[in-house]
């Protein structure tokens, strides 16, 4: 009876406000917090997933400077259990920041006895159990990326931690590397904090990804894949790394090639094509040396049927990125570029299903790219000097705008990439 009580009382979190709930809260959490003791491993279990329910939709009741200490011990339960207080730890290190890197946190105190436990939980011989040691790392990554400035200082030493994971990690290999993808996925939430910071690191980071990357390829019979989790770690260093990324392209063009043409495996071919302008903003007129190679793969994906659409809408907006980054040496481009762009903007409501909401969706995700895209060439062209090679093009551009105008499906971003590109002529 009283796992089921329990159950019951957490499936109730989903929907009043806090508020309304806070009374309750407040009179109950001590004797949740008791229960944790309890004998047996299911009303543990069901304790720990209802505290988890309170904190994921009612953080504000929650007393995190009386609640982290117990969490922290109870990482050490048995799987069962600590799964469901690594989810707790990674709910509330959600809900602490309502802004982008705060000073602090009220997690920022705990943030080195967190961060020690969660090692423990994924270093154990029981973590194979009931996805532990996923549930582990997953609350790490959450834990670093909603973390204060102030725990800034801790953050060096868990990212040598976190290789040293990786390196050992190969003994345990299977098909899709996922052991590799979840201590990939804390050092990409490392990366991204830690910025210029992490640069006596970055050398066996992008070392790292790398290998990961070459492993992915073996378990899968030598495919030409991309893992994707590698890839975002890969992304996150280029941004934090900035121009000095560019001694890593000659070892990372050849998987960028791979990523890109790779358009039956649609999530990892997508985080592909975004990372394009990444690269572009980092490496500005370096990425120079690989465009050709990057927009004939482009303009290959855009002209083949199989290729999904989403990909399709996030190419144009890798024309504009393009654009912005080499400037005025994007004039050998221009031409069948904006012919690409034209085709793209030819796309009509009536081309797709009738009353399709995803067509709809489509359909300003596309336009929204061709005018990013629009936007990036002008900005390029204009700041070269050249903005004259653009001339004989700006009818087609304000014919785009025209149509979005009188179309009642058009969305507000579109309409604000409309308004943008018309400012920029």
């Amino acid at each position: 009876y009283p796992e089921a009580a329990v159950l019951a009382y957490g499936s109730i979190m989903e929907g009043p406000t806090s508020e309304k709930m806070r009374p309750m809260v407040e009179q109950s959490l001590s004797h949740l917090v008791m229960a944790l003791q309890d004998p047996s491993v299911a009303v543990r279990d069901t304790i720990a997933w209802t505290l988890g329910r309170i904190a994921q939709f009612h953080p504000t009741i929650v007393p995190v400077k009386q609640l982290m200490p117990l969490l922290c011990e109870k990482l050490r339960d048995v799987p069962r259990v600590s799964a469901n207080i690594c989810w707790n730890v990674q709910v509330l290190a959600e809900a602490q920041n309502s802004v982008p890197y705060p000073d602090t946190t009220p997690l920022s105190e705990f943030f080195t006895a967190i961060a020690m436990a969660l090692l423990e939980v994924v270093a154990r011989p029981d973590a194979d159990e009931r996805q532990l040691r996923m549930a582990g790392y997953n609350a790490l990554s959450v834990l670093v990326s909603k973390a204060g400035n102030d725990c800034l200082g801790h953050m060096q030493a868990l990212t040598t931690e976190m290789l040293k994971h990786l390196q050992e990690s190969y003994k345990s290999m299977d098909r899709e590397c996922e052991l590799q993808g979840y201590i990939c996925g804390v050092l990409t939430s490392l990366v991204s904090r830690l910025r210029d910071q992490i640069a006596p690191l970055a050398d066996k980071i992008m070392e790292e990804a790398l290998k990961v990357i070459s492993a992915y390829q073996q378990v899968r019979g030598g495919a030409q894949v991309l893992h994707e989790e590698a890839l975002l770690l890969v992304v996150a260093l280029a941004n934090a790394a900035g121009s000095g990324f560019d001694r890593f392209m000659p070892h990372f063009a050849p998987h960028l090639t791979v990523g890109l043409q790779n358009y039956e495996e649609v999530q990892v071919c997508l985080t592909t094509t975004r990372m394009v302008g990444d690269l572009c903003t980092a490496l500005e007129k370096k990425i120079g040396g690989y465009c050709d190679m990057i927009l004939e793969i482009l303009y290959t994906n855009l002209k083949n049927p199989a290729v999904d659409r989403k990909i399709k809408a996030s190419v144009m907006t890798c024309f504009g990125d393009i654009a912005m980054a080499i400037t005025g040496d994007f004039e050998k481009y221009l031409g069948p570029v904006v012919q690409m762009l034209r085709e793209a903007s030819s796309t009509k409501l009536a081309d797709g299903p009738a009353d399709n909401e995803e067509w709809v969706d489509y359909l300003n995700l596309l336009r929204e790219g061709v005018l990013e895209a629009y936007s990036g060439i002008i900005h390029g062209l204009k700041e070269s000097g050249k903005l004259h090679l653009f001339k004989e093009h700006v009818n087609t551009v304000l014919m785009l705008v025209k149509e979005i105008s009188e179309d009642q499906t058009s969305q507000l971003p579109v309409i604000k990439a409309a308004v943008g590109v018309v400012g920029d002529l």
